[in-house]
């Protein structure tokens, strides 16, 4: 069983956390909540439109690339958080 946990506009739009089976890529986890819940998957690519990005962190490891979320693997906790980003490199 994996818990997925929400944050920020997203745990507000719809509910702050789901517990599902059978997850064991991060991608997973939208697509396992979209099927419950129309729209969700929409939800995060308007919020791409606009700049409001959200990442992914696998029992407590950030998902930094796309092969990391495609890995198969046993999840136990699945947080998808809003991203910080900033308008420039760091001095």
């Amino acid at each position: 069983m994996t818990e997925i946990i929400l944050h920020g506009l997203a745990a507000k739009k719809f509910k702050p956390s789901f517990k599902m089976a059978n997850i064991s890529r991060p991608v997973d986890s939208i697509l396992a909540i979209d099927a419950n819940y129309d729209g969700f998957k929409n939800f995060f690519l308007k919020e791409a439109e606009r700049n409001n990005l959200y990442q992914f962190i696998v029992d407590g490891d950030l998902v930094e690339n796309a092969n990391q979320a495609l890995n198969k693997r046993e999840i136990k906790t699945i947080n998808i958080v809003p991203s910080i980003g900033g308008s420039g490199p760091i001095a």
